[in-house]
């Protein structure tokens, strides 16, 4: 598809589901990003090799021909090339697609949950360190099945890819893909977030994050 053409589609599939006026420049850079991430994801999965500065400058180049002001985005091309070895890019995109744009880049369904935290305790060798009332947004992307998900935890760590190890009565582990990372969810009998432990083992740290 041109890429403008495909860049528009988006654009107006934003106006209609949001009624907004349109994109603003922090929305569109993503869009753009997200859009040649996804071309390049696409086509890794079906074993294709393609160009991929190729492939981010063509919608770069296009989104800055489509819109006045959104310009030098192939800056961001070392941060884009990084980013592709990410586990998780797959997952993020899904949720990125469905959410924004209700859309399915595949066949998997995501539900997404968001635990507000307005307090979290922290231990290191299993001794209590300190107690912070610090707001903090734990987001989670759950395979339908809960067997895999994408963590995260704003402002403080970033998305990590993570599979599901044990399941005893409402209690959820989970290791991620750097083995480093366990994350522990608790749901209440709503199946609701209830409680969320982050565990990093080499440090030997355990924060608990509360409501």
């Amino acid at each position: 598809m041109d890429r403008k053409k495909e860049i528009n589609e988006y654009y107006q599939n934003y106006v209609s589901r949001y009624g907004s006026n349109g994109m603003t420049h922090e929305e569109l850079e993503p869009l753009i990003v997200n859009l040649a991430y996804l071309e390049i994801m696409k086509q890794r999965k079906k074993g294709v090799f393609v160009n991929e500065f190729m492939i981010f400058t063509e919608y770069t180049v296009a989104a800055e021909e489509l819109f006045a002001g959104l310009n030098n985005l192939i800056s961001m091309w070392i941060a884009f090339q990084v980013t592709l070895d990410w586990d998780g890019l797959w997952d993020f995109l899904r949720g990125y697609f469905q959410s924004k744009f209700g859309e399915s880049i595949d066949d998997v369904q995501i539900v997404e949950e968001i635990f507000n935290s307005s307090s979290h305790k922290r231990y290191e060798n299993e001794v209590f360190i300190s107690n912070s009332n610090v707001e903090r947004i734990v987001k989670i992307m759950f395979s339908e099945d809960k067997k895999e998900c994408l963590f995260g935890i704003s402002p403080t760590l970033s998305e990590k890819k993570a599979y599901l190890k044990i399941v005893k009565n409402n209690t959820y582990t989970y290791i991620g893909s750097d083995p480093d990372y366990k994350f522990i969810i608790t749901f209440d009998f709503l199946d609701s977030i209830d409680h969320v432990t982050l565990i990093l083992d080499s440090r030997n740290i355990r924060i608990e994050y509360f409501e």
